[in-house]
């Protein structure tokens, strides 16, 4: 029983050896992304963040069978947009909540919003314009549903 008992210690320790250099090369062969690359993820999350948390709630929602239409639907005449205004290094987003009226001859855009995207921690944060203080977008005035008590 003695003999089995180093051949299994080799054993083990030549298929350990044969695992650890496939590990170690996973790990150095990890690519660093660019500044270009990282700007264009936060770029993509602070798109995310203002569809999911305002966009959606602003414009109108259009009918399953519209969606699945073979038509194109047009878009509708008030509706809502996003622009972002500038970046800065720490990833901090400002945006600009751009609001678009096509019932004119001549389509106007008004801003009715502005905000700001923390990629760090993917908070998105609207300016109020009567205090200038920062709230979420659930407490901001533009997708806060009047109540009707």
């Amino acid at each position: 029983m003695k003999p089995i008992r180093p051949f299994l210690c080799l054993l083990l320790s030549v298929s350990a050896l044969g695992i650890l250099p496939v590990v170690s090369e996973i790990v150095t062969n990890n690519p660093t992304k660019t500044k270009e690359e990282l700007a264009a993820q936060r770029q993509a999350a602070c798109y995310a963040a203002i569809q999911s948390e305002i966009l959606d709630k602003l414009n109108p929602t259009i009918s399953i069978r519209d969606r699945f239409s073979r038509v194109m639907t047009p878009l509708p005449e008030k509706y809502y947009a996003h622009k972002i205004v500038s970046e800065t290094e720490d990833g901090i987003i400002h945006f600009e909540i751009i609001h678009i009226n096509r019932i004119a001859a001549k389509p106007t855009t008004t801003v009715v919003a502005t905000g700001t995207f923390d990629s760090s921690k993917g908070s998105l944060l609207l300016k109020e314009e009567e205090n200038g203080k920062y709230v979420t977008s659930a407490q901001h005035s533009l997708t806060k549903k009047p109540d009707n008590t």
